[in-house]
């Protein structure tokens, strides 16, 4: 079966065109098409608990994310051995803050390479490794993957390329190459917020601020405001744009920090803005 746009709908962001591929093989029973259907379900903030062996684990994953239970997720994970499975727990253990262990739970069953979803849990590796600050870890992750696997499928390419994307951004490479292409081409194949700031991100990495500005324009405007829960779900990433863009335009930018710390005061942003603001700080004090 040919998974591309299914994956393709999902990584891009295009949740309910992901979710009216996988309608179209509503008959077969299938791990891929249950994974995919319940995680854009879950995205979509519509999950309902599903009675399947792939559904329980889901449902304690849907639960942990009300209310922080990671030990009935990986008791129910441990229990259905399978790639996907496994993912849905190394997801709430970054979550959790457990970044070690999440890598952990993903290295172990990326060596085992038994079963479909290995390359979901290549660039769950791969995002979490960055997360956590280790980029070469997640450099090498992707690069032992793809030695080992030289024919890949399309539907397997298209999660690699994400891949490949995330350590081009987490090096500031390919501002300008193979990654700013790659979200040239989704923001005209599949336009969505997520490939649409992926754009973002590289516009201000290139400082071409006209070419941001006119990005930034595009999601404020009543098409993409009207996608709610996209609009929701990626303000956090776009108010850092802001601030970021508003920086480079030399204006104040005091009310988007106030406001993106309101909206989500774990924001990697915000998170790296009260480093380097208490370093200053203890610069500043040491030369009174």
């Amino acid at each position: 079966m040919d998974y591309f746009s299914i994956k393709q709908g999902f990584y891009t962001g295009n949740f309910k065109q992901s979710l009216q591929a996988i309608a179209k093989h509503n008959k077969v029973e299938d791990e891929t098409l249950e994974y995919y259907r319940l995680r854009n379900l879950l995205a979509l903030k519509q999950y309902q608990k599903t009675d399947s062996a792939l559904g329980a684990v889901f449902d304690a994953y849907a639960e942990f994310l009300k209310s922080g239970d990671l030990a009935t997720v990986a008791e129910i994970a441990q229990n259905h051995k399978s790639p996907f499975a496994q993912n849905l727990l190394a997801c709430a253990q970054g979550l959790h803050g457990d970044f070690e262990d999440a890598l952990k739970t993903c290295q172990t069953e990326i060596d085992e390479d038994e079963g479909t979803g290995i390359s979901e849990l290549v660039l769950l590796a791969v995002q979490l490794a960055i997360l956590a600050g280790q980029s070469s870890t997640a450099e090498e992750i992707y690069r032992n993957y793809m030695a080992a696997h030289e024919d890949l499928t399309s539907d397997d390419e298209i999660v690699l390329n994400f891949c490949e994307s995330y350590l081009h951004f987490a090096r500031g490479e390919e501002t300008t190459g193979s990654n700013f292409y790659f979200y040239e081409e989704l923001c005209q194949t599949s336009p969505s917020w997520k490939t649409q700031l992926g754009l973002l991100t590289l516009q201000l990495q290139q400082s071409n601020i006209p070419e941001a500005r006119a990005i930034v324009d595009l999601l404020e405007s009543e098409f993409y405001q009207n996608q709610k829960e996209s609009a929701d779900a990626f303000l956090p990433d776009l108010l850092a744009n802001k601030i970021t863009l508003g920086v480079m335009e030399g204006n104040n930018v005091d009310q988007l920090r106030t406001q993106l710390a309101d909206v989500d005061a774990g924001h990697q942003f915000c998170k790296d803005h009260k480093a380097n603001s208490l370093k200053l700080d203890q610069i500043i004090a040491k030369y009174k």
